[in-house]
């Protein structure tokens, strides 16, 4: 198991997806730059805003990416069945896949954090709190990513249904604001969308809660999310791996 993990992260470091995404990265952060001194007053506060968010799009869907054509390639090169000729277990191929994959994750997200640290000057207790819940929304996604890939067995495919799963999940404060104010909106007028928008609240987590921006900011005054961010966590992160134990264990090669 420990030598699968290993190999995943050394893959991952030759792979080109994970060399983009650090060139994305940097020219996300020049950008930020350039457009934070456009500004009159506030210039690092609005570089922070643009620099944190166009990491945490570029670490998704660069991770994304990464695990869904990774997967696909295990199965298009037949390389499944010498994992699995191995003293390793199916569920234990899923769980190596899963840490590997963070792992490998985690290393772009501490460069993304010493950026924003020494670069931007951030408060170090609200980037703390902003990279454990991008560690949590990374678990989820990748889990997510993982699952549908199995699933899929197809890698375009898979990579579709996650990016639509993350999006959904990030509008979920879109869905919330129509429920709390449905007096005033036009959707409350028909009661077959207000309740297709409940449904569809009920499956997905509230990615929307997770990183926010205005945290390096601001700071953090109210923790009441963190109990949120926590319980969805383990919930759909526990669910979607007991999905692919599931599916994988009844999968024929």
């Amino acid at each position: 198991m420990k030598n699968l993990i290993k190999y995943i992260i050394l893959s991952s470091l030759r792979n080109r997806i994970y060399t983009g995404i650090f060139i994305c990265l940097a020219i996300a952060y020049g950008i930020s730059i350039i457009l934070g001194n456009t500004n009159l007053i506030e210039q690092n506060q609005t570089s922070i805003i643009y620099a944190s968010f166009s990491s945490r799009i570029i670490l998704i869907f660069g991770i994304i990416l990464f695990v869904c054509i990774s997967i696909g390639n295990i199965f298009n090169n037949k390389e499944i069945d010498f994992i699995l000729t191995k003293s390793i277990s199916r569920q234990e191929f899923i769980i190596s896949y899963l840490i590997g994959f963070f792992l490998a994750s985690l290393i772009i997200l501490l460069f993304i954090a010493s950026v924003l640290l020494f670069l931007f000057k951030v408060d170090l207790l609200s980037l703390f709190f902003w990279l454990l819940t991008i560690c949590a929304e990374l678990m989820i996604i990748i889990s997510f990513s993982l699952l549908s890939s199995l699933i899929l067995k197809n890698q375009f495919n898979a990579i579709l249904s996650t990016v639509a799963f993350y999006i959904l999940s990030r509008m979920m404060s879109i869905f919330t604001f129509s429920f709390s104010f449905s007096n005033d909106l036009a959707i409350a007028k028909n009661h077959l969308g207000n309740f297709i928008l409940k449904i569809i609240s009920l499956f997905f987590p509230r990615l929307d809660l997770f990183g926010q921006s205005q945290w390096l900011i601001y700071k953090i005054e109210n923790y009441d999310n963190f109990r949120i961010i926590a319980t969805q966590t383990i919930i759909y992160i526990a669910l979607m791996i007991v999905m692919s134990f599931y599916d994988f264990k009844n999968k024929e090669f």
